[in-house]
């Protein structure tokens, strides 16, 4: 072998067994979509868990957030809402209701003797 060679073969070992034998960090993997991010403003060891707060569900369900609700979180029962009345329309004024023919419209009847005024 040759000088070279050898120098080269040397220092290709050298940098294999300084790789192998240093210790890789523990945090070299590079972040996935689902790994955690980390904005720093963090304390150490991760958030503190809130003190104080019940480990039950914050729903309104009397079955401890197990039953149906609607978006806002209100219960969802089977009773049924109760009937409401029906609308009172006003009546139709002068020339009938919404939509009215014009041959449907109260005229005055022509076949009356008396006027309903006078002009004097």
């Amino acid at each position: 072998m040759t000088a070279m060679m050898q120098r080269l073969l040397f220092a290709a070992a050298l940098c294999l067994s300084l790789t192998l034998t240093t210790a890789a960090p523990q945090n070299s993997y590079a972040a996935s979509a689902y790994s955690p991010r980390h904005s720093g403003l963090e304390p150490p060891g991760g958030p503190k868990p809130l003190r104080g707060l019940s480990g039950n569900s914050t729903s309104r369900t009397t079955e401890g957030g197990r039953g149906y609700t609607d978006a806002y979180g209100n219960t969802i029962d089977d009773v049924k809402p109760a009937e409401k009345a029906p609308r009172q329309r006003p009546r139709p004024g002068a020339y009938g209701g919404y939509n009215a023919n014009e041959t449907d419209r109260p005229l005055p009847n022509p076949d009356k003797s008396s006027p309903l005024w006078t002009f004097q």
